[in-house]
């Protein structure tokens, strides 16, 4: 059920974006910023929400390992078809890794450690 309400979420929070409503980073609006260079980032959360969701629905964030596991998975999965994408714009996948994948390993891994924490700790208090 989760896997699949945040598939949908994402989707219409796309779909309405060409409206102009600033929802994303800096304030951004328009259709441009579903086909700019950060649009495979953009594009990629939305696999990366529903395997997420997928996976807790699935019991595989039961502990603080898999929630790691779980959760650096989705932002490796956003940061490759992002670097995917954006090596169609740079013209080169090598430029695209160093500029759009490689800087942002270690915060990843920082994401993901506080998240296992934080989804430890949750299920500790319910």
């Amino acid at each position: 059920m989760a896997a699949n309400a945040v598939f949908w979420q994402l989707l219409l929070i796309y779909a309405k974006e060409p409206s102009g409503l600033p929802v994303f980073a800096e304030f951004k609006a328009g259709a441009q910023v579903l086909i700019g260079p950060t649009a495979g980032y953009l594009w990629a959360f939305i696999p990366a929400a529903y395997l997420t969701g997928l996976a807790v629905e699935k019991g595989f964030t039961a502990n603080p390992v898999m929630s790691f596991i779980t959760c650096f998975a989705s932002t490796t999965l956003i940061l490759i078809l992002g670097a995917g994408f954006l090596s169609i714009i740079t013209e080169s996948f090598s430029e695209a890794l160093s500029i759009g994948f490689y800087p942002f390993l270690v915060g990843d891994v920082a994401k993901s450690s506080l998240c296992a924490v934080l989804l430890s700790s949750a299920r500790k208090i319910n």
